[in-house]
């Protein structure tokens, strides 16, 4: 066993070195006309991808009323956004791993077969006469294009950026936060002047305009071979090791618990502070707008950069620590004790949306961070890593806690009030709010791999 495990190495070493000696003329990473080419084509896109699933809700709102002349059960709309978003993120695990290595050279198919797809569910969906035709463009096929534009794309970044891999990351994903606090308001506005099926054959043009362009931006570092891509096998030594199940773990129960306000605080604010629509809406962009800062600032504190001048910079595992209790915080001091109908209550969520929107928002701009982490781990134990594979299952381990949150919050709202009180503890948001602050705060178990490797070095 420990013969062929060497074997497996030195093979991977061997096309590894290969590679290095057939491509020493190569761009430099991390630097360079085509590097940031790449880096503003993932940028991009991420308004084709994400502008949809991210706003969902104001789709569904629209779709519960008696105008739009829908046959079938209008409550099994629900389903879209979590379908939605469950197969996109799902998917990605498997996805990078296949356009990382074996099928590398589809990358560009794939990625224009993505934009055919989505483009294509949103004309069609405009068009859509009963509820099961939305589920199955909206919720199925659209995801699937989304979801292979956006795998085989970002796995350029991944390429092209080494050491400010947080850096990058965390610009695609301050894009993909301006995209979530704007198309909320624009499709809200449309939707009220055009109706939803205008809206969507609108938006399909603005999709297609948005994500054809950025795909010429992007192209790979260096090119596999054919013998490359048969013989160079994906690498999961990681799993032998503590590091990547940690992290996983605090990232799954973290995206269960951030999914709560994404979906709810607008239904929050409508029926307990008795918000209006737009406003409802406002509070919801308010949630989304700091992570556009948030996921620049984390993204950089993951590749090193300090807090202050002349302090040192922070492990990633207490970098995700600093976003979970920033996130947390504010469920429990802000969100909770806001009170029913008031001035009072009003300032309370609005702060929480603030302040839990910039740490929450930030946490998977970390991802840079823990790529390298268990790359330089990798490295300590001589081992070969796919960082792209690894991305992918961080994605993945966000779509399962979006699922199981999904799940979870529909039972969290029939358990309803935690306490009798006036605040928003009192009210059948109660538990849910409960649960969301104890899942951020356990976004930052990771310190516990900080905490024991500092034991370990003064035993």
């Amino acid at each position: 066993m420990a013969d062929n495990e060497a074997i497996d190495l030195d093979d991977q070493t061997h096309h590894d070195q290969e590679l290095t000696d057939n491509y020493a003329h190569l761009e430099p990473t991390d630097h360079g006309r085509q590097a940031n080419l790449v880096l503003l084509g993932c940028s991009l896109l991420q308004l084709p991808v994400w502008g949809f699933p991210i706003s969902y809700g104001v789709f569904q709102e629209n779709y519960a009323s008696s105008t739009t002349g829908l046959k079938g059960n209008i409550n099994s709309t629900g389903i879209i956004g979590t379908t939605l978003n469950g197969i996109i993120y799902l998917s990605m695990p498997v996805l990078f791993g296949l356009f990382t290595n074996k099928y590398a050279h589809y990358r560009r198919h794939a990625g224009a077969i993505g934009i055919v797809l989505l483009v294509g569910s949103l004309v069609l969906s405009s068009f859509a006469k009963e509820v099961w035709q939305l589920i199955l463009t909206q919720g199925v096929l659209q995801a699937l294009g989304s979801t292979l534009l956006f795998s085989s794309s970002t796995i350029y970044l991944d390429e092209w950026f080494v050491r400010r891999k947080g850096f990058a990351y965390g610009v695609m994903l301050s894009v993909k936060s301006a995209v979530g606090a704007g198309t909320p308001l624009l499709f809200g506005y449309l939707i009220s002047k055009l109706g939803f099926r205008n809206t969507l054959r609108i938006w399909s043009a603005i999709a297609l305009a948005s994500s054809a362009p950025a795909l010429f931006l992007l192209r790979p570092r260096f090119e596999l071979s054919r013998d490359d891509r048969r013989t160079r096998r994906l690498s999961w030594r990681f799993l032998r090791h503590p590091t990547f199940y940690v992290f996983q773990a605090s990232n799954i129960i973290f995206s269960a618990s951030y999914g709560m306000p994404q979906t709810y605080l607008s239904t929050f604010a409508g029926t307990v502070l008795r918000f209006s629509a737009f406003n409802s809406a406002l509070i919801l962009a308010g949630l989304n707008a700091p992570s556009i800062l948030a996921s620049f600032w984390f993204g950089l504190l993951s590749d090193g950069k300090t807090i202050w001048p002349r302090s040192r910079p922070l492990s990633i595992s207490t970098i995700s620590l600093l976003s979970a209790i920033g996130a947390c915080l504010p469920v429990f001091l802000l969100w909770g004790p806001a009170a029913n109908p008031s001035a009072e209550g009003i300032v309370l969520v609005a702060l929480f949306a603030a302040i839990y929107g910039f740490f929450a928002g930030g946490y998977s701009a970390i991802w840079g961070g823990i790529v390298k982490e268990l790359r330089r781990e990798a490295e300590y134990h001589n081992e070969p890593v796919d960082t792209a594979l690894i991305f992918g299952l961080l994605n993945g381990g966000r779509g399962i806690g979006y699922v199981a949150g999904g799940f979870v919050g529909i039972q969290l709202l029939k358990e309803g009030a935690v306490n009798s009180s006036q605040w928003a503890y009192g009210t059948k948001y109660g538990s849910l709010i409960l649960f969301t602050g104890i899942g951020a705060a356990l976004g930052g178990a990771s310190v516990i791999l900080h905490s024991r490797r500092l034991f370990q070095s003064r035993s």
